[in-house]
């Protein structure tokens, strides 16, 4: 029986997204009595000044050749994990895991991201180490799939059947949802937020999240706001992210706009998201989950082809998110809505139907019960798991 658990988790910066699934992860741990989780980013370890370069080229081409990338993710959408290209792949960063391995001695690893360099050692060495799998969008991608995962943890029913069909067992794929911050899963009451931040509470006023740090073109994205903000029934609240141009750009037009929030970089994002009646976003699968546990109905503006794509197309099909292909359409889209509040609160309740409650807890009470089968969980954790879920349930 071991006397303490040791736990690696896996993730890679590009783009926020997989770092937050982490770190929720890490803190739910915390909760059930698992303190010593380590959190690597094996590819930034792994090649350090190779990971900056493939990170800018990644955010540019979203921007610059939205097409390119779009052909590489579709072109290896179903490639399989023994192939030649994929064994090459899973090698990236492997030796470097060797080393980490003998520092940290995990006794199981997670990942948040298709890097399958622990997969390809297992399956080299015969390791038994359990290995998890969480998935951070809602369409499959083959780069996530390996025979060598223990577990895989998706956001919905249909990924699960997609991960099935690709010839892993059932129970071996759990639908639990994409873990988000607690803060989106227990939001502040909406009237006190109201009044922190200044807003109209009146029903004649919508308030529109615009998450606008991601658009590559800073004329479209003024275009826009000026539009919205022209409409008195409106109230704007622009969030630029690290895009400080961007930001600079909206002040100039909008600092003293009475209707108009602007912010940078911004932590408390899920306060901004719970004032919201409608998100316009890209369709990255963190933000989009984040919005389901809200219920936040989403205009997702165009999605570069990709994974951005499908995660849109998922949430249209739901009837959870409308997709806009351009600025005109983002408008027409918007107006219709407020024309016909009815449509909203059914988007609403479809994004109820999508909710998951708290997936970080569920994949972690699932992964400390797969330790406690394999007599691997010390009778602390054991006690303080079942202490905690009394609390929460």
């Amino acid at each position: 029986m071991k006397k303490d658990i040791r736990i690696l988790l896996l993730y890679a910066s590009y783009g926020n997204g997989h770092l937050q699934v982490s770190s929720s992860l890490q803190e739910s741990f915390k909760q059930y009595g698992v303190s010593r989780v380590s959190m690597i980013d094996l590819f930034a370890e792994a090649y350090p000044q190779f990971n900056e370069l493939t990170k800018f080229l990644y955010r540019k081409s979203f921007t610059l050749f939205p097409h390119i990338y779009g052909w590489l993710y579709y072109g290896t959408k179903k490639m399989q994990h023994d192939s030649l290209i994929s064994q090459w792949f899973h090698s990236f960063g492997l030796q470097k895991l060797e080393e980490i391995m003998a520092i940290e001695k995990p006794d199981l690893i997670i990942s948040t991201f298709p890097m399958l360099a622990i997969a390809e050692f297992k399956k080299r060495t015969g390791s038994k180490l359990p290995l998890y799998m969480v998935l951070t969008d809602y369409e499959l991608h083959n780069r996530w799939i390996h025979q060598e995962i223990n577990k895989f943890y998706v956001a919905s029913k249909e990924l699960k059947n997609q991960i099935v069909h690709s010839g892993i067992p059932q129970n071996r794929v759990k639908v639990s949802g994409i873990p988000v911050k607690t803060a989106f899963i227990n939001p502040s009451v909406e009237d006190s937020l109201h009044e922190i931040y200044g807003f109209s509470r009146s029903p004649e006023k919508e308030t529109i999240l615009i998450m606008a740090g991601a658009y590559g073109s800073l004329m479209q994205v003024k275009n826009i706001c000026n539009q919205l903000a022209a409409n008195e029934g409106l109230q704007l609240i622009i969030v630029c992210g690290s895009n400080n141009s961007l930001l600079k750009d909206m002040e100039k037009a909008f600092m003293n706009h009475p209707r108009v929030l602007l912010f940078g970089y911004y932590e408390r994002i899920y306060e901004l998201m719970s004032l919201a009646s409608l998100v316009i976003t890209k369709p990255g699968g963190i933000t989009v989950s984040e919005a389901i546990s809200l219920c936040k109905p989403m205009l997702l503006f165009r999605p570069v082809p990709g994974q951005e794509r499908e995660n849109a197309k998922y949430l249209s099909e739901k009837g959870a998110a409308l997709i806009s292909l351009n600025p005109i359409e983002l408008i027409e889209q918007i107006k219709m809505l407020l024309r016909n509040p009815s449509k909203l609160t059914g988007m609403r309740s479809n994004l109820q139907l999508l909710r998951k409650q708290n997936a970080s807890e569920t994949i972690v009470i699932d992964i400390l019960d797969d330790l406690d089968a394999r007599q691997l969980l010390q009778p602390e954790i054991r006690e303080e798991r079942r202490w905690t879920q009394e609390v929460i349930y």
